[in-house]
C-alpha cells in the first residue's frame, strides 16, 4: 500500500496551472518537521514536492494553500527519475488526494456561528 499523510507548511504559495493535456495541477513544496531523535535536540525540516490535480487543485489547493499555512495533506509517493550532467537521480513527488486546512475549517466554523447568531 502506498500511501503517506503529512502536516507542515508550504514555503511558497502554490504554482497553479494546465498541462498539455488540459487537467488542472497546482504544485507546492512542503516543509515537514521531524524530530532528530536525541530528547532535547533541534527539528530537522524535510521538504516534500506535492502536486494535487484536478477538482482537488482548482477548488482547494490554488485558492485556499498559502506560503507558511498549516495543513495535513494525504496521497502516495510516485518516483521521479533525472539526469544531471549524466549523473542519474531519483526523487519523490507526493501526489495529494486529500488536503486538511486547519486554519480554514476553523474560520469557517466561527463564520457559520457568527451568521446563526
Amino acid at each position: 500500500m502506498n500511501h503517506t499523510t503529512l502536516s507542515g507548511r508550504p514555503v511558497a504559495d502554490p504554482e497553479t496551472g494546465t498541462s498539455e493535456s488540459g487537467t488542472a495541477y497546482a504544485r507546492f513544496r512542503l516543509a515537514h518537521d521531524r524530530r532528530n531523535g536525541a530528547q532535547g535536540a533541534d527539528r530537522e525540516a524535510m521538504f516534500v514536492n506535492c502536486v494535487a490535480f484536478a477538482g482537488l487543485a482548482e477548488s482547494i489547493v490554488g485558492p485556499y494553500v498559502r506560503k507558511g499555512q498549516k495543513l495535513t495533506v494525504a496521497g502516495r509517493l510516485e518516483p521521479d527519475n533525472y539526469d544531471a550532467q549524466g549523473t542519474k537521480y531519483r526523487s519523490f513527488t507526493l501526489v495529494v488526494d486529500d488536503v486538511v486546512l486547519p486554519d480554514r475549517q476553523r474560520s469557517d466554523s466561527a463564520q457559520q456561528e457568527a451568521e446563526t447568531s
